[in-house]
């Protein structure tokens, strides 16, 4: 199988992936921008260039995978919105998996997965060491938001370090031996693989965890 996937619960990322039957994932093509605002600007050429690497036509594709959050509104729409128009254009299957899965993927031992929520909060969630994305047990707590005195409260009373973008934020996860790891096409495949094999969901339901900023008006006061 081929795969196109896409992320935008950061910046954009885009690549193509080879998932042979039984075989190891071979990355053909990776493509990130780290701009957290400009995805709609971004995608399309950066789909056309992880194509173009790769050497691969959408009609040659087998599905797509498109990280789904939890990240704030207006960037996740976009990256969803998108996977889900680029596979009925290419007439194949769309997969959704959760972005910090994707991160987790490939670590060894316990890890808290942080990434950036704005406001001062980070979106996170805690996977279990020795587990992986077709074990049910594999994530321990999350996805959820909140200041980062949230996530070193879960490591004081469990093992475990923090990684991903929230650490680079945040001295305090760092301090409990946080890496830096970010979304890659590579994860958001072998996630949606995994889970595909045991028979497990891979919703396209957004994780924005929060309301939208802008809000509808309730309309006009009247004047008395």
């Amino acid at each position: 199988m081929r795969w196109l996937a896409i992320d935008t619960s950061g910046g954009s990322t885009v690549g193509v992936v080879e998932a042979p039957d039984g075989g190891a994932l071979v990355e053909l093509s990776s493509y990130v921008s780290p701009d957290p605002r400009g995805h709609v600007e971004a995608l399309t050429p950066m789909i056309e260039q992880a194509l173009a690497e790769a050497e691969v036509a959408p009609g040659q594709l087998s599905a797509v995978v498109v990280g789904t959050g939890p990240a704030p509104f207006t960037g996740l729409r976009v990256g969803i919105a998108s996977a889900i128009a680029f596979a009925r254009g290419a007439g194949c299957d769309v997969r959704g998996v959760c972005s910090l899965d994707a991160i987790a993927w490939g670590t060894n031992g316990s890890v808290v997965v942080t990434t950036d929520a704005r406001r001062r909060e980070v979106y996170w969630a805690a996977y279990a060491g020795g587990l992986g994305p077709a074990d049910e047990d594999w994530r321990e707590h999350g996805p959820a938001v909140g200041p980062p005195s949230d996530v070193t409260d879960w490591l004081a009373g469990h093992r475990g370090r923090a990684i991903g973008p929230g650490t680079a934020l945040y001295p305090d996860l760092a301090s409990e031996g946080g890496e830096e790891a970010t979304v890659t096409p590579m994860g958001l495949v072998a996630v949606a693989c995994a889970r595909m094999r045991v028979g497990a969901p891979t919703p396209l339901t957004p994780l924005y965890l929060r309301r939208p900023d802008v809000h509808v008006g309730t309309g006009r006061k009247r004047a008395t």
